[in-house]
């Protein structure tokens, strides 16, 4: 359970503070591909929506745009959420207890 809380917080936190640190930033750079590379870890459901979904949908790329601030939201939460989750999979929270096994008792003669 403390995993799973950790994990919603993770993928709650990392995209919220990744925006508000790249947005500022973002407006110093020039470079319109600098800019597309550091929206990428937060913009990427855009992407996906665009490859996707506008050949199906026509000429209206996005029709509500709530709703669309709102999958890109879902999306980035669901991801990074599962991204913490299984990283604290591979690293447990509890230490397991090394037994060092006492020495053999001394041969006496």
């Amino acid at each position: 359970m403390k995993r799973a809380a950790l994990s919603v917080l993770c993928g709650v936190t990392f995209p919220f503070c990744y925006a508000i640190v790249t947005g500022p930033l973002s407006t110093f750079v020039e470079d319109s591909r600098i800019q597309f590379l550091l929206n990428i870890p937060i913009a990427w459901p855009r992407l996906l929506y665009f490859y996707f979904a506008v050949p199906f949908i026509g000429d209206s790329l996005v029709v509500n745009e709530t709703a669309f601030l709102l999958y890109i939201i879902g999306c980035d939460v669901f991801l990074y959420t599962l991204l913490t989750y299984c990283t604290s999979l591979a690293f447990p929270f509890t230490r397991v207890a090394i037994k060092e096994d006492s020495p053999p008792p001394p041969d006496v003669l």
